[in-house]
């Protein structure tokens, strides 16, 4: 039954970011002073993750002894703030805010888990995929961590290479969640997307409820649009998991910032800490957007250092500080990562950096909002033009109306501020880049993930006029209509997913895991008719060397394959009809 499956998915995916940030808050509390921000714990997590995933492919120590080690470590410290520094506990659980906070990571977990499993069959994998490849390679590359050896068993191809260079911590993630919750990879994938989803969504609500003042039930809807778009559900179906994590992070880190009261009295170790582990999780993200990511953390260090002095002297002061921790962080990306940094460089350098199939036109603005707009493929500037132009102006009117107190931009706007530079920065892209793939995955990185602050700034800003003038009902009718547009976006979303997902029966694959088992065969050639059914196959047979008459993600397949019969070679042509 769904529900069944809902309520796993869901328990899963409640269980995978507590442990991300037990395992970077534990260490930070037993060994910091003073008590380390919620924000710095989640931060520590992935990077540890992914610091354990790039130190285990590069010198070669098992994935899993790593991790056992961490976790033992972790314990250790644990237990040394239980015996030696109890009055320490409760720093350690201090800073986790509580009912509301977690009524909303799990109402949303809820409903992606509902938008994930109501369109699949029931005989189907509890996941629903429109065509993307992404989620296979996470599979199998989190699988090699876990169980493979050497080179890993696919024809030609080295995957610890390509774990080194691709979206290594991302990859390390799934393995990692793998590991904890007891799960074959293909199982781990689809909770982990969930999961850190829903505490990106959770991030917004928060901001929206105590920076824009917005009562719970509001913020939880605004929130809501980060995930529940119509533009966020198909990001969600492609399963953009590396992009999804790092946008967590960027989320995370920026209205943390956003939220203080004072940066000229922020601990700046507190910067300087973020910074290093911000150049770590860069791991998790695609090669071509590590400068864009930076940049962006980096750009709102400095409009914080210029905004919140107080003097001339102390805004020198601080946007010398945060250059300073932008550039420890991109020179230590480049001290540790540099194979990393010259596959980043070619990336950026390449003349097309397309992709096939992918050739999408600009994104309409009102998408990025969480306006249920009709999803558009094919779009021109002409057509995204209005609703741009409307954007813009209404932003500016916030911005105006509510942003500036005492000369100095309110922390509450600066949010706003952000999605209204990336949306010039993407029109800019596409102007220059035109349809092409690089601009769109920009567009599910940055603008995307910041629309919600026009409608909580809106809202904000509006229901504090009403408020004074008494009128509560017309921010009672605001807020219905924003509750209206989420629904209607998120049935969108499903019908979308209902006319496009791709079926794969789930007991016919699991049983290529036989071919393991059979001592008279070395190679296995995969000659499944569809792509995708190609890639999942591939992440069943794990000690069989693996080969393909037609393309893959690893190749673009050897034909001749067909023709020749390898010796103590079997073929897989019909899923349906493996043993």
């Amino acid at each position: 039954m769904k529900i069944v499956d809902i309520l796993i998915v869901t328990g899963q995916a409640c269980l995978i970011i507590p442990f991300v940030w037990l395992f970077g808050a534990v260490p930070l509390t037993a060994l910091a002073r003073p008590k380390p921000p919620f924000v710095l714990s989640i931060l520590s997590g992935f990077a540890g993750i992914s610091a354990l995933t790039w130190l285990s492919l590069r010198v070669n120590i098992e994935f899993t002894i790593l991790l056992y080690l961490y976790e033992a470590a972790v314990a250790a410290l644990l237990a040394y703030l239980l015996l030696r520094q109890r009055h320490r506990i409760a720093e350690f659980v201090g800073g986790i805010d509580k009912f509301p906070i977690a009524c909303c990571f799990i109402a949303y977990i809820v409903g992606l888990s509902c938008v994930h499993i109501l369109p699949t069959l029931p005989t189907d994998f509890r996941f629903t995929s429109i065509g993307n490849n992404d989620t296979f390679i996470y599979m199998k590359a989190a699988d090699f961590l876990l169980n493979g050896h050497g080179a890993g068993n696919i024809s030609g191809i080295d995957l610890r290479t390509l774990i080194l260079e691709d979206v290594t911590g991302a990859i390390g993630f799934v393995a990692f969640v793998a590991h904890i919750l007891q799960l074959n990879t293909v199982d781990a994938v689809y909770p982990s997307l969930i999961s850190v989803s829903a505490a990106t969504a959770t991030c917004a609500a928060c901001f929206s409820h105590r920076w824009l003042k917005l009562s719970w039930p509001i913020a939880f809807f605004v929130g809501g649009i980060v995930i529940f778009s119509l533009f966020a559900i198909y990001h969600l179906y492609c399963c953009f998991l590396s992009q999804t994590i790092f946008n967590l992070l960027l989320i995370a880190v920026i209205l943390d910032a956003a939220g203080r009261a004072e940066f000229n009295d922020l601990d700046k170790r507190i910067v300087a800490g973020i910074s290093v582990l911000f150049a770590f999780d860069v791991l998790l993200i695609y090669p071509a957007f590590w400068f864009p990511a930076i940049a962006t953390y980096a750009a709102f260090l400095a409009m914080l250092a210029v905004t919140r002095g107080d003097t001339p002297y102390k805004t020198i002061s601080n946007l010398a500080f945060a250059i300073a921790a932008t550039s420890g962080a991109l020179l230590l990306v480049w001290l540790t990562f540099r194979k990393r940094v010259d596959v980043v460089f070619r990336l950026m350098t390449t003349a097309n950096l397309d992709a096939a199939g992918w050739h999408l036109g600009i994104m309409d603005p009102a998408g990025f909002i969480g306006l249920p707009i009709r999803w558009v493929e094919t779009a021109t500037l002409n057509d995204a033009g209005i609703a741009i132009v409307s954007i813009l102006i209404l932003g500016a009117f916030l911005i105006a109306a509510a942003g500036f107190k005492e000369r100095r931009l309110d922390p509450a706007m600066a949010p706003l501020v952000v999605f209204l530079g990336s949306l010039l920065l993407y029109v800019a892209i596409w102007l220059h880049d035109g349809a092409v793939y690089r601009q769109w995955k920009f567009a599910a990185s940055y603008p995307s993930l910041f629309g919600f602050t026009l409608i909580g700034s809106a809202l904000f800003v509006f229901n504090g006029m009403l408020e004074r003038s008494g009128r509560i009902w017309l921010s009672t009718l605001a807020s219905t209509q924003l509750l209206v547009a989420s629904i209607a976006s998120i049935s969108g979303g499903v019908l979308l997913a209902k006319a496009r997902n791709v079926h794969f029966p789930e007991k016919q694959f699991r049983s290529l895991a036989s071919f393991d088992t059979r001592s008279e065969i070395n190679d296995v050639v995969i000659d499944l008719p569809s792509f995708q059914e190609r890639m999942l196959a591939i992440v069943f047979v794990r000690q069989k060397t693996l080969r393909f008459p037609e393309p893959t993600y690893f190749g673009a397949g050897d034909k001749s394959l067909l023709a020749t019969d390898l010796p103590k070679a079997s073929s897989i042509t019909q899923v349906k009809h493996a043993n």
